[in-house]
């Protein structure tokens, strides 16, 4: 999640570049990207250093870096990427017609002619 934060806080910050926007969504990003390491830490002291060692190994602080560490992917691939698609897909859709449907502000306002 705090991932999920950190990116739609840099994905605002640009475009909108007003000093309120800056604040908020500045905030956004500072408050993730202080809490990735604030929750391994309050991680660690609830598991005990050990089972922190063991667990933290097995789970990468980038999303999805686990399927890039392990040697046999095969058929682990399908599954990820049926929901990239649909999440893409999504995606597409929400830059394109539901940014401006559900929150009033079309993203391609600027570059549209």
């Amino acid at each position: 999640m705090p991932w999920g934060f950190l990116l739609l806080a840099f994905a605002h910050i640009p475009p909108n570049g007003d000093f309120v926007s800056v604040l908020l969504f500045g905030g956004m990003a500072a408050l993730a990207g202080l809490g990735l390491p604030l929750l391994d830490r309050k991680a660690r002291r609830r598991l005990g250093e050990s089972a922190w060692r063991e667990a933290s190994g097995e789970s990468p602080a980038l999303p999805f870096g686990s399927v890039h560490s392990r040697s046999r992917v095969g058929w682990r691939w399908r599954p990820l990427a049926a929901c990239a698609a649909v999440a893409l897909a999504l995606y597409v859709w929400f830059v394109l017609q539901g940014h401006e449907a559900l929150i009033g502000v079309d993203p391609l306002a600027g570059f549209k002619f």
